[in-house]
């Protein structure tokens, strides 16, 4: 899979949906169109890679875009990660929805995210 300039629709649609409500949420806080892409862009490459890898991303873009200008875009974007991670959980309840639950983020099969006693 080759990812280019235009991505799938529903993904494009998901950061918009995630996009109005973080502007609802904190007006001056919304997502410019570049982040919007890029994150678009970095689902898309993780679902298609099964990997979350700067290089790997690349490989998929046929080297259109370059690793150090994706992980630049991660670190040096003034991305409102809080609001986009409230945002994106309130987005996919309404989409599916979920009316009650509990979110539990596990990693303990990662090495690095196990406790040390």
């Amino acid at each position: 899979m080759v990812i280019g300039k235009n991505l799938p629709g529903f993904i494009a649609d998901f950061f918009e949906k995630i996009d109005e409500k973080i502007r609802v949420h904190s007006p001056g806080n919304g997502l410019s169109k570049k982040q919007k892409y890029w994150l678009a862009f970095c689902v898309l490459a993780t679902l298609a890679t099964n990997s979350i890898c700067w290089e790997k991303f690349e490989k998929v873009s046929l080297g259109k875009y370059k690793k150090n200008a994706l992980s630049w875009m991660f670190r040096h974007s003034k991305v409102p990660w809080p609001l986009l991670l409230q945002a994106s959980g309130t987005v996919l309840m309404t989409l599916y929805k979920i009316t009650s639950g509990v979110l539990n983020i596990d990693e303990t099969d990662n090495h690095r995210s196990n406790l040390v006693p």
